[in-house]
């Protein structure tokens, strides 16, 4: 990253902090009991390529912000991309005539001041994004075009590639003190290939993200990505209806533990809208199973000082042996479950699943204790109610015996309750788990779970 680089975002950082400062004093002036102001902006480019050739450029530069007031514990918002003083102003009596018609909430106000953050660590996630056109360009038809020369069989086309790199910068002041930036530059590039067998065809993808460009995977193991994610969709067929020992792997398994963490945000659980309501303190996984919120990871996208309201952060287990420790709370949900804020009024930042040795092994170890069952692979659809736990998704992957693949499933869709799944949860593997997601997990063994197909 070069010094001029890091000068520019920091006077763009303290530019927005002043413009925070200068609206909540004026929101004081016009009123306001209290106020929190959330600057955001976004810059940078997305290309995208078709046939070897540049299909899309795409170039972003978009800064908004957003003013909530208080005034006699009624709240109002409102939004402006316009960062003149007039404007700003007229948006601040905007959300002051909002919290007139809405009714007063004795939770209602901003964090109080001695939960705020003071730490100051250094992620490493702000790195020099590319503002170069044709190198942006160059790099994206580079990458399809490295594919097109090789010769793959059953891969019918490349259904084309992109690269986007941005920079984001976020800035908090509220009226307890607190005002603070962070930003951080995100670079990625994909490939999208379609695959052919009997007239049938199957898309699948590669894909490299990282904060760091020198850390983004070279274009031979994009592909190599892409070319076995869709060969191993071909010749899909469904599996008869029936109960099957299961292995969420990727996003699937990710997709578990998500909906663990939605299912105890504050917010619904004072609702009453969650299967995980009243569930504090008590096992709703297998005592070897832990889960682990580290907000100080270097390298991490989703590490930060603070959540989304100033507040202090630090590790905390979500979970530990089994049972729930916490649920997420911002300073309003804590206020309506008469318990504290705990730094997680925007969720999570980066999970680990922890099993005992005596729950983790390899995954072809997995696969051969098993000997038989449905790898998942994708979850599709939006069948989760969280609100119970029932689930019923869409689902693909592949069927395997004696510890071997046989071949890809499709078309399928499996139904389950979370809170049952949770417990029966057996084994995790170890060495599968894929760095790109901020949810580090590896693939999941659950026996018995209903399948629904021929």
């Amino acid at each position: 990253m070069t010094s001029q680089f890091k000068k520019t975002v920091n006077a763009d950082n303290a530019l927005a902090k002043n413009m925070a400062a200068d609206a909540l004093a004026i929101a004081k002036r016009l009123g306001a009991d209290e106020s929190i102001i959330r600057i955001s902006s976004l810059e940078g480019l997305s290309i995208s390529t078709r046939d070897g050739d540049v299909e899309n450029i795409e170039f972003n530069k978009d800064r908004s912000m957003d003013i909530t007031v208080y005034r006699g514990k009624r709240s109002g918002t409102a939004s402006t991309s316009d960062f003149s003083a007039k404007a700003i102003e007229d948006t601040i009596e905007a959300a002051l005539a909002i919290s007139k018609h809405t009714d007063a909430d004795p939770c209602a106000g901003i964090l109080e001041a001695e939960y705020l953050s003071d730490s100051d660590y250094d992620f490493d996630t702000l790195h020099e994004i590319e503002q170069d056109a044709d190198a942006a360009v160059g790099k994206a038809v580079g990458l399809e075009r490295e594919f097109m020369q090789g010769s793959y069989d059953r891969i019918k086309k490349s259904d084309g590639a992109s690269l986007s790199s941005s920079l984001k910068s976020f800035t908090i002041a509220s009226s307890n003190g607190f005002n603070r930036s962070f930003s951080y530059s995100s670079n990625g590039r994909s490939l999208s290939l379609l695959g052919q067998s009997d007239d049938k065809m199957q898309k699948g993808y590669g894909f490299t993200q990282n904060s760091n460009p020198e850390l983004l995977y070279d274009n031979r193991r994009i592909i190599d990505e892409a070319v076995t994610k869709t060969l191993n969709k071909l010749d899909a067929s469904q599996v008869k209806t029936g109960k099957y020992n299961v292995i969420f792997k990727g996003s699937a398994a990710i997709s578990i533990w998500s909906a663990l963490s939605k299912a105890i945000r504050g917010s619904l659980i004072y609702r009453d809208s969650s299967f995980l309501c009243n569930a504090l303190d008590t096992k709703i996984l297998p005592d070897f199973v832990s889960l682990r919120d580290e907000p100080f990871v270097k390298g991490e996208l989703s590490s930060c000082n603070y959540d989304g309201e100033g507040c202090r952060v630090q590790s905390s287990h979500i979970v530990k042996d089994g049972i729930l420790n916490m649920y997420l709370l911002g300073s309003y949900s804590a206020r309506k479950l008469n318990m504290k804020p705990n730094g997680h009024a925007s969720g999570l930042f980066t999970l680990y699943a922890d099993f005992d040795d005596k729950h983790i092994c390899t995954f072809d170890d997995m696969l051969k204790d098993v000997s038989e069952g449905i790898v998942i692979e994708s979850l599709m659809g939006q069948g989760v109610n969280i609100t119970n736990g029932d689930v019923s998704r869409g689902a693909g992957g592949y069927y395997f015996k004696d510890g071997r693949r046989v071949h890809a499933v499709e078309e399928i869709t499996v139904a389950f309750n979370l809170k049952d799944l949770f417990k029966k949860i057996a084994m995790m593997s170890h060495d599968d788990i894929d760095e790109r997601y901020s949810v580090k997990t590896g693939s999941i063994l659950v026996p018995d779970v209903t399948i629904s197909g021929l």
